[in-house]
């Protein structure tokens, strides 16, 4: 991030703040930071957390209006904004919302819970070939498979829980290694149910209007069709002259990381600066 003193910072994916807090707690810093944080029950535990924090100023909602959000705190510029996209542990545990497998909980997922569609939804009306195109998002091998074999099982009974889906993936796909074989599955209908891959996009171009010369846009990503958006966005940026890539070849977690923070296997961080 290239942190300054006196800098102001946009963590657009505020989760529990461990970003925001490795800025505010960094020596010398007296600047500011502008957490943004979708899930108002993620967004209530952080105003707890955070009260204490005098140049911190949290918002509960979506990094697609970063730009909007931005300038609600009179900012029309930023020295940084970090995206750290995917989950966090208390929507994947503690919920109750049928983000992960490890539960059987109804099949929601939504981070805004004043949106209306819902992984159930998604799973019981779309029609096979809008499946197969989700799960191919993240490049499931098994896309066209998984998603006729939802379709079949549909027409008998409503999929209503993560149970009964994890169930039916597995019944095509094997599990290799310590990796689940819905893994992926769940991730495309998270990401179908909030818009990820459009936010995102809409999200990076705005960035790029309010960050200063010299500011930094960073961006963590988990899966290939996340990462593939960022890398694209980069390198469409450097050659128009607008950002310059700071790291070449993508930084992702040494095996030590990986050993304390399973979760961190897949990480992709991309790094820009603002011409």
């Amino acid at each position: 991030m290239n942190i300054t003193e006196s800098g102001v910072y946009i963590d657009a994916t505020f989760g529990f703040g461990g970003h925001t807090k490795e800025i505010l707690n960094k020596k010398g810093f007296y600047g500011r930071v502008i957490g943004i944080e979708v899930d108002k029950e993620t967004y209530d535990h952080a105003k707890d957390t955070f009260k204490h924090y005098k140049n911190l100023s949290l918002y509960n909602g979506n990094f697609v209006d970063v730009d909007r959000i931005a300038l609600s705190f009179n900012l029309d510029q930023v020295a940084g904004i970090i995206f750290d996209l995917g989950t966090n542990l208390f929507q994947i545990k503690e919920s109750g919302r049928g983000f992960s497998f490890l539960k059987n909980e109804r099949l929601d997922m939504r981070l805004d819970l004043k949106s209306e569609l819902t992984a159930a939804k998604i799973v019981n009306s779309y029609p096979r070939e809008r499946l197969e195109e989700i799960f191919k998002n993240v490049d499931e091998r098994f896309s066209r498979v998984i998603a006729k074999k939802i379709t079949e099982a549909r027409r008998k009974k409503r999929i209503e829980t993560t149970d009964e889906l994890a169930q039916l993936v597995r019944s095509v796909k094997r599990q290799r290694g310590r990796i689940h074989p819905a893994t992926l599955t769940f991730m495309a209908l998270r990401i179908e149910v909030n818009d990820e891959l459009e936010n995102i996009k809409k999200a990076l171009t705005k960035s790029i209007k309010i960050l200063e010369n010299g500011g930094r846009l960073v961006v963590i990503s988990f899966h290939s069709g996340e990462d593939r958006i960022v890398k694209r966005f980069f390198k469409e940026n450097e050659k128009q002259g607008l950002l310059k890539i700071i790291n070449k070849k993508v930084i992702t977690p040494g095996r030590e990381q990986q050993l304390k923070n399973p979760m961190s296997r897949s990480a992709k961080m991309r790094i820009a600066e603002k011409m």
